[in-house]
């Protein structure tokens, strides 16, 4: 006998599909649907995530080529603070958000934290790190690496918005190829120095 999906469920599915795919990011040529909140006409790109030109500090991670693209924050010993936030995610889903971040020089104020952000609502850290906590390997001024994280984000009863927001002083957070995957519940904290933040607000 073969089992038949009900229109509803298939229109869901297609529909949690099409969200994620336009929340996924490689960074390559833009911020694809992300926006740079903190972007203003009378403040330059450099004071908040851009993507940065005749990048010679670390090869992409998509291609692993020099030049290649990805969302970049930078400070010279001033603090800095720059948030992008993400299209909206579907309601009634989980996601298992993943991602592959970097830091570009030693600084012990630097910090990158994932907010879950529902209208009406106070933000809800679901993930964060600092700097000086990251010794598996440890930070290099010489060679910074890529390193690999995700998250689960919880089913919400309403649509909502993913918010990545970085710190630094005298450094530099580099992201690459953002993905969600819906209905993944099997999504380990990573990577293990990461605070353990429940979303389940």
């Amino acid at each position: 006998m073969t089992s038949r999906s009900s229109p509803r469920l298939n229109a869901q599915w297609c529909r949690h599909q099409q969200v994620s795919r336009e929340a996924d990011c490689t960074f390559d040529h833009n911020f694809c649907h992300w926006k740079i909140e903190d972007r203003t006409a009378d403040k330059p790109d450099s004071d908040t995530w851009h993507l940065p030109r005749d990048n010679r500090l670390i090869k992409d991670h998509t291609f692993n080529a020099d030049g290649g693209g990805f969302a970049y924050l930078f400070s010279f010993r001033s603090k800095k603070e720059s948030r992008i936030s993400s299209p909206k995610l579907a309601e009634n889903t989980p996601y298992c958000l993943s991602f592959w971040f970097s830091e570009i020089y030693e600084d012990e104020d630097a910090e990158l934290s994932i907010a879950r952000v529902r209208e009406g609502e106070e933000e809800v850290v679901v993930w964060n790190i600092k700097q000086k906590e990251l010794t598996d390997p440890p930070v290099s001024d010489q060679s910074p690496k890529w390193r690999y994280a995700q998250v689960l984000l919880e089913s919400q009863p309403s649509e909502y918005q993913v918010v990545i927001h970085g710190k630094v002083y005298d450094s530099s957070w580099a992201l690459d190829d953002i993905t969600f995957f819906p209905d993944r519940t099997n999504c380990k904290l990573l990577p293990r120095k990461v605070q353990p933040v429940r979303d389940d607000a």
